[in-house]
């Protein structure tokens, strides 16, 4: 099946829905509004796994494309440290930060598969 649109892309699918749950614990989070460039860093590195796969799908080749997937991917322990960080100093609660890491979960298991696809067609 060729992928016609980078919207249909199911690792960036996932990504999707992950940033919009960080942007939404972060605007809803009091004590996070406060911290201005650390919520820009917790949110950058949310929207950088969705944004690297949508930036490397129209490039004209999949080994160009590829070139983007592990940037994306490696944007996930970056979120998550930071998630650790909205833990350690209380910025969330437990249950939520377990929802978010779980949700980061989700989108790491979707970008190997993806990346593993993509070398098999070259």
């Amino acid at each position: 099946m060729k992928i016609e649109r980078f919207e249909n892309i199911n690792a960036r699918k996932k990504a999707r829905v992950l940033a919009n749950a960080v942007f939404a614990m972060a605007r809803e989070n009091k004590k996070l509004q406060t911290r201005f460039r650390f919520r820009e860093q917790l949110t950058s590195s949310a929207v950088s796994v969705t944004a690297n796969i949508a930036e490397g799908f129209p490039r004209r080749s999949n080994k160009e494309f590829r070139q983007f997937l592990p940037v994306a991917k490696a944007s996930i322990p970056e979120l998550r440290s930071h998630l650790y960080i909205t833990l350690d100093q209380e910025l969330i609660l437990k249950d939520k930060f377990s929802e978010l890491y779980e949700q980061t979960d989700k989108a790491a298991k979707l970008a190997p598969n993806f990346i593993t696809c993509l070398l098999k067609r070259k």
